[in-house]
Order: structure tokens, then C-alpha cells, then sequence
């Protein structure tokens, strides 16, 4: 993916797409229920496939990471204030499960930059 005069353009830049997207199929998760969280799986597997590999994944995870933790969080505090508060089902896995997206987002993001760093190791060989 040659540009700027044939230099490759650096991982780190699908990650500000990468959490944008997250951010907007997390909404639609929210909006649309079932067909939301299709499309956000849809957009996890393709995103597996963009170069550099994986980042682009871990960007998507670490946006709806980050949008659905400080609503679950805040939720989990407010029910766990005020019980009687609490009509629905607790918000305590819904927590859970958003800090597992977000730190799995960053240890991919991570593993994948090393993982390239690696492979241009090899390649100025």
C-alpha cells in the first residue's frame, strides 16, 4: 500500500478509523439489537483481514470497548447505590464483558505492532 513517494503508511494510522468504527457499530448494537451486533461481527472479520493484520481489528474492539464501559460502569455504580434502583437484569456482566472488548482491543492493537515490527525486522535483512 504504497503512498506518500512508495513509503508504506504506518499501522497506527487505522487506528483512529479503527476506534470510530467501533464507536459507530457499538451505537448500532444499541439501536438495533440483533442485526446491530451482525453487522458489528460482520465488520470484525473483515477488519481481520485489512492490512497491516489485526490492528484495524483491535481498533474496532477498543471504540466499542470504550463506548459501552462508562455507561455499564456508571450503571453497575448507580444499581449497586441504590438496589431498588435496579429493575432490569444487573449491569455487572454488561461491565465485565466491555472492559474484556476494550482490553482485548489494546492487546491486539499491541501484539499486532509487534508483530509488524518484527516482520520489517526481517524484511531490512
Amino acid at each position: 500500500m504504497p503512498t506518500n513517494g512508495g513509503r508504506r503508511r504506518p499501522a497506527t494510522s487505522r487506528v483512529p478509523a479503527g476506534v470510530v468504527i467501533g464507536v459507530a457499530t457499538g451505537f448500532l448494537i444499541d439501536l438495533f439489537g440483533v442485526f446491530g451486533l451482525a453487522l458489528f461481527l460482520t465488520i470484525l472479520v473483515v477488519a481481520a483481514f485489512v492490512p497491516p493484520r489485526f490492528t484495524l481489528l483491535g481498533a474496532v474492539l477498543v471504540g466499542a470497548g470504550v463506548l459501552w464501559l462508562p455507561f455499564a460502569t456508571e450503571a453497575s455504580v448507580r444499581c449497586a447505590a441504590n438496589p431498588s434502583s435496579c429493575s432490569h437484569t444487573s449491569p455487572i456482566p454488561f461491565a465485565i464483558a466491555a472492559a474484556v472488548i476494550l482490553t482485548a482491543g489494546v492487546l491486539t492493537i499491541v501484539w499486532s505492532h509487534r508483530r509488524l515490527g518484527r516482520s520489517s525486522d526481517i524484511r531490512e535483512r
